[in-house]
């Protein structure tokens, strides 16, 4: 049966634009090849939260797709091996409908309710 997944790519920004989408592409192959890509939304390039392999920024890509968990488990060791991929992330869903992320989504408001919610704690102490 298959799952749905989201796979996070960081792409290293010193590559060309045509080189960066080249692993895009690779990647997208390595998912069709046993899967179904559901989504892909291209995030630009973003600045990292701790440098990775000496690189403040990366290019943000990505991939939401269905495929079986055997695909799902060979596909990280495909992923190591692509030069120019900084880093992954990939993710099993959960069986509810989902929107198509954006970059910013939600971290306000984790962030307004951490304060809100320390602020809360302070004054009940």
């Amino acid at each position: 049966m298959a799952n749905e997944y989201e796979l996070l790519l960081l792409i290293d920004v010193e590559l060309d634009e045509d080189d960066r989408y080249a692993i895009v592409d690779r990647v997208r192959s390595l998912v069709e090849a046993h899967g179904e890509v559901t989504g892909e939304h291209d995030w630009g390039v973003r600045k990292l939260a701790y440098e990775i392999r000496h690189r403040p920024q990366a290019h943000y890509y990505l991939l939401q797709f269905d495929a079986d968990a055997a695909v799902v488990r060979a596909l990280p060791r495909e992923l190591r091996i692509i030069e120019g991929l900084l880093r992954h992330r990939l993710v099993k869903l959960g069986k509810l409908p989902h929107e198509a992320p954006t970059p910013d989504r939600g971290e306000d408001t984790r962030d307004e309710q951490r304060r809100s919610g320390r602020r809360a704690g302070a004054r009940s102490s």
